[in-house]
């Protein structure tokens, strides 16, 4: 599973969501969570895939293996915490969060 680390709204019952999904297919599918019907993050891989993740470079992301698998994507839904990334000391103050100095 990649989880972004500058994602408040995500719970832990999303993450529990994503991994049963995952098991339910038994591993042979990548889930990835969708944010108000946008793929997001959280995404589960299979095993077989670690390698290439592993190779990717800089901020783009895994979308063009996800692609290029050849393997069913399960998208599960979960709203928000897909979705919100806090990346800047604006996106911190939008999520709730406050910068101290």
């Amino acid at each position: 599973m990649i989880v972004l680390t500058d994602m408040p709204a995500l719970t832990v019952p999303d993450l529990d969501l994503l991994i049963s999904m995952f098991r339910a297919d038994g591993g042979r599918s990548i889930v990835r969570a969708m944010g108000l019907g946008a793929p997001g993050n959280p995404v589960v891989f299979p095993k077989a895939f670690f390698g290439e993740l592993k190779g990717l470079t800089g901020d783009k992301g895994a979308r063009a293996l996800i692609r290029a698998f050849d393997l069913p994507v399960v998208d599960v839904e979960i709203r928000d915490g897909a979705l919100i990334d806090v990346d800047t000391p604006d996106a911190i103050e939008a999520a709730g969060g406050v910068i101290v100095s």
